[in-house]
């Protein structure tokens, strides 16, 4: 994703990992987020991926409001930037009977850490994990088997 300007005094950066960015556009993240056009900066979507520069006092609530359309972390100016979260792919979903709560507990046993979004379409599902997680647990779910289904991950780096 390129870079975009430095962010400005009093304002936080919110990343989101969108599960369907066909269907996103600058306008559709600012109605989405709830606030006025005054307390957005910048919004720039790319492959993806958005980044949303808003007014650190409304920051935690626009990222509530986004979290239904992906992942949402909030980059702080003095904070370091956490890991982006990357999607892990598995070939099982609703049609081989997964259920979350399934799917929750093969990913403790993988010692996946904290999760973002999970979507469970039919017939595979889609976990958001920290980029600098997701190689170690693409590789403990290798071979793994649920609802007599392999998981076989694959993931975008």
């Amino acid at each position: 994703m390129p870079s975009l300007p430095a962010l400005k005094q009093g304002h936080v950066r919110i990343h989101l990992l969108l599960s369907d960015p066909a269907s996103i556009t600058p306008g559709g993240l600012l109605q989405a987020s709830g606030l006025e056009p005054e307390q957005v900066d910048n919004i720039h979507i790319d492959h993806g991926e958005a980044l949303i520069d808003v007014v650190a006092e409304v920051g935690r609530d626009a990222r509530t409001r986004l979290e239904h359309l992906g992942p949402t972390q909030i980059r702080h100016p003095e904070r370091p930037a956490p890991a982006p979260f990357v999607w892990l792919r598995i070939n099982v979903g609703r049609n081989h009977g997964l259920t979350a709560r399934q799917l929750d507990k093969v990913l403790n046993r993988a010692e996946a850490g904290k999760v973002g979004q999970i979507n469970i379409k039919n017939t595979y599902a889609l976990v958001g994990l920290p980029a600098d997680r997701i190689a170690a647990v693409a590789e403990r779910l290798e071979g793994t088997r649920l609802n007599g289904v392999i998981l076989h991950p694959t993931h975008k780096s």
